[in-house]
């Protein structure tokens, strides 16, 4: 535990020289999931942010303890995919690229992207779905980010047709991706979806995986983000939500 706990002192000075608090926990447990998502229970934690530092591929995402913390916790999870290890040095006039068609799960994905950009002076980019109605409520959703956090937040409606493959060339220019992530794919131990994976394989850029807490099945809004198909994740298709 000694060890341990001595490894949180860096990070601790970080956080702590940034302005913020921080408070060192070390819990001995053979199931470190469990244990995280125990103690964000017993803590009443609002976020849990943990790292990847793997590629998306394969289940041993979804199948370990992140996998775990994502199905089981009882707050918002965020996990930051980063298997160059790089962090997310975020730069003044730094892109944020954040799919956003008013989903459940997408709500708190465009939040934490306006923090991050906030602190940093990046800007965000809002994708979402194009149409009348649609378009408006993007431009609408855009408009309030500037107005209640000072981030510049650009709209940017996309095609239902290509859907996919604009946002994965998007990715490629961006800093940082943020994505929604369902329950239904929380729930699958065997992927994520084609189209994220293929966002993970076509940019550098960190990518920070965003799950709600609270959603209720009756009333579960469908993904905007079309898939891809798993056989073929560099070749995007409009294949609807699952």
């Amino acid at each position: 535990l000694n060890r341990a706990a001595q490894s949180l002192r860096p990070l601790v000075q970080l956080i702590e020289g940034a302005g913020y608090s921080a408070v060192p926990l070390t819990v001995p447990s053979s199931r470190p999931g469990r244990a995280i998502v125990r103690t964000a229970k017993e803590r009443e934690v609002d976020l849990i942010l943990m790292g990847w530092h793997s590629s998306l591929w394969g289940n041993r995402f979804l199948g370990g303890n992140v996998g775990e913390v994502l199905r089981d916790a009882s707050t918002d999870v965020a996990v930051l995919v980063d298997p160059a290890n790089t962090g997310v040095p975020l730069k003044r006039d730094a892109t944020i690229l954040v799919p956003h068609g008013g989903g459940f799960h997408e709500d708190v994905g465009l939040d934490l992207a306006l923090r991050l950009a906030h602190a940093s002076g990046a800007n965000v980019t809002l994708l979402g779905p194009e149409g009348e109605e649609s378009g408006h409520a993007l431009a609408s959703r855009a408009a309030d980010a500037y107005e209640h956090t000072g981030v510049w937040t650009t709209p940017m409606p996309v095609s239902s047709d290509d859907t996919g493959g604009f946002l994965i060339e998007r990715a490629k220019d961006a800093d940082l991706v943020v994505l929604g992530v369902g329950d239904a794919w929380v729930r699958d131990k065997g992927s994520l979806g084609g189209l994220r994976e293929a966002v993970a394989a076509r940019t550098s850029a960190p990518i920070l995986l965003v799950r709600r807490h609270g959603q209720r099945r009756l009333r579960r809004q469908k993904e905007w983000i079309v898939d891809v198909r798993a056989d073929r994740p560099a070749d995007p298709v409009g294949t609807g939500t699952p």
